[in-house]
């Protein structure tokens, strides 16, 4: 494989590479490491067999909750409907790529997080607002958010 990549003129960067103990044989305590926005890690899978777990990574966790918020303030004073309407387009793409086996946990914070930073920054929208939970769940009862679910199981066979 790296013979493919030195052929195409790229080079491996000796600074971000190197071999680390992972698999069966390393057991449940073996580093763990980044790649592509997930976290790859050793547990066990329902069996108490070794399998290779996924989670998207903190870096990429953290810049796309800066992203969210960025975006919806920018975007505040769109009607509802439409904010909602944008964010969902927005959600989907994050559901898509980071919808896999293992990764539920850190899809349904990422979504709590959203439907948190819209009450926010619809309460700043006006001196006088009185958006709540109540009144947030009553725009989405009309207005849908997309719920995070697993769309690709990385393990079916």
């Amino acid at each position: 494989m790296i013979y493919g990549i030195l052929r195409k003129n790229l080079e491996v960067a000796e600074d971000k590479t190197r071999i680390i103990p992972f698999g069966r044989e390393a057991g449940e305590h073996a580093p763990t490491f980044d790649f592509l926005g997930f976290t790859f890690y050793g547990g066990k899978n329902r069996r108490e067999a070794f399998t290779v777990k996924l989670q998207t990574s903190k870096k990429k966790l953290k810049a796309k909750r800066q992203a969210v918020k960025l975006w919806v303030r920018e975007n505040m004073h769109m009607p509802v409907a439409k904010l909602i309407e944008r964010l969902n387009m927005k959600l989907r793409g994050h559901y898509n790529y980071y919808g896999v086996t293992h990764n539920a946990k850190k899809m349904v914070d990422f979504y709590q997080y959203v439907k948190w930073q819209l009450l926010r920054t619809l309460k700043r929208r006006s001196q006088r607002d009185k958006t709540d939970w109540d009144k947030l769940n009553r725009i989405f009862e009309k207005f849908p958010i997309l719920s995070p679910k697993v769309s690709v199981n990385i393990w079916e066979r």
